[in-house]
């Protein structure tokens, strides 16, 4: 079977507490496929995308980064 899932966030980090930068504003989107293979074996491929209001990704004011997970249920 196949499920997909997407979520969203925005985080403010106006003193600069958390990540370091002041005034920060980040908001990202996730988009996860879930695939079931065999009853107890998922993989789950992911792509992010980040956005800032300031350049904090190595220089740039975004990023795109993707990632797979396997679990296996027992």
């Amino acid at each position: 079977s196949v499920g997909v899932a997407l979520r969203g966030e925005y985080f403010e980090d106006n003193d600069g507490g958390r990540v370091g930068v002041s005034e920060l504003g980040i908001w990202e989107a996730t988009f996860t496929t879930n695939i079931k293979i065999r009853q107890n074996l998922l993989v789950r491929p992911e792509i992010r995308y980040d956005q800032a209001d300031q350049n904090i990704f190595g220089g740039t004011d975004n990023e795109l980064t993707t990632a797979i997970d396997v679990a296996y249920m027992f």
